[in-house]
């Protein structure tokens, strides 16, 4: 990698960055009308650079140098070796590094043919997605303030909080949030929070989250919304009154794991054991796995009153594990 790769894809972002934005207030379009239909302000979407790619295939890539826009992913080649631009009537959420510096895109399609839904840039030498958080850059002097990160899924449920004053809040740009983000955030604030879609999808990945942290030995909380509901939307209806109720759903994530498995157990019950012996295994292995010795034994044995016969903590990693020894290093 040669820093002047570096150096062009930088400068292939911004100037897409650049090109979006000027499309967006260039006329009435439809991912201005998708703002307005979603309650965004004007003044949310300068200050967040929200841009329009507009319904061509050549707006990139037949006015700028070609080899300096496919390196950085914002044009790209088809099969008979002919360029294009890779995002068409979409909305346009710029990605920056932590240095406030422009390194990709995530794109949101404006109409129902459109897919897929959401389309990121490519990985490249200066995005990197299991590092890059969207919107970290502006939010790091209120993430330090506060002492504490929400980390949440979309771009709109960032600029949803942003609108109604609350800053320290960040996405995990369409992908995964893992053990590699939460790094990044600690050297922040000690304190994260998750908060994802309020529906099965999102409930999942709060479980995967939770555990590759809790692998890495990192500790979160989960907040919980309402079921359909996802962040944006439930702001929009409460604005800060939903929030702060909101506020009132903390849980330590192996507290939530403990929660979940119970609501999770009870519906399988009484007739489906298979499912009950599924969810009681996925749950002690996450509980095993918490990074804190003392505060592992509080949960098992949390987790022992859900099951019959109420075992404390020794027995119910001899249930699950065949004792006390296969306890994790």
């Amino acid at each position: 990698m040669q820093y002047d790769d570096v150096a062009a894809q930088r400068l292939a972002n911004y100037v897409a960055s650049i090109e979006f934005a000027s499309n967006l207030w260039a006329s009435d379009n439809e991912a201005l009308r998708y703002l307005k239909s979603r309650g965004v302000t004007a003044t949310m979407a300068t200050a967040f650079g929200l841009g329009y790619a507009i319904d061509g295939w050549r707006s990139l890539s037949d006015h700028y140098l070609k080899k300096l826009m496919e390196p950085a992913g914002v044009v790209t080649k088809g099969k008979q070796g002919n360029t294009y631009d890779r995002f068409r009537s979409r909305l346009m959420f710029p990605i920056h590094d932590e240095d406030g510096r422009v390194v990709g895109f995530g794109a949101r399609g404006l109409t129902a043919a459109t897919k897929p839904k959401y389309l990121n840039s490519p990985s490249s030498d200066i995005y990197d997605k299991s590092s890059i958080l969207y919107n970290l850059h502006r939010a790091a002097p209120a993430i330090r303030e506060a002492g504490r990160v929400y980390v949440v899924e979309g771009y709109m449920d960032v600029i949803r909080l942003w609108q109604i004053g609350v800053e320290n809040v960040v996405g995990a740009c369409g992908t995964a949030f893992t053990k590699n983000h939460a790094r990044v955030l600690l050297t922040y604030a000690p304190q994260i929070d998750i908060l994802f879609d309020g529906d099965a999808a999102g409930a999942e990945a709060v479980l995967r989250s939770g555990a590759d942290l809790a692998l890495a030995g990192i500790k979160c909380n989960v907040l919980t919304l309402p079921d359909g509901d996802d962040p944006d939307s439930y702001i929009a209806e409460g604005a800060l009154p939903a929030w702060r109720e909101l506020q009132q759903t903390r849980l330590p994530f192996m507290r939530h794991v403990l929660k979940a498995a119970a609501a999770l157990a009870a519906a399988a019950a009484p007739c489906n054991v298979a499912d009950m012996a599924r969810i009681y295994r996925e749950t002690y292995a996450l509980l095993e796995s918490h990074p804190d010795d003392v505060e592992r034994v509080v949960y098992l044995t949390e987790f022992g009153k859900m099951l019959p016969g109420f075992p404390d903590h020794l027995e119910v990693r001899q249930r699950f594990a065949g004792g006390p020894s296969a306890r994790r290093s």
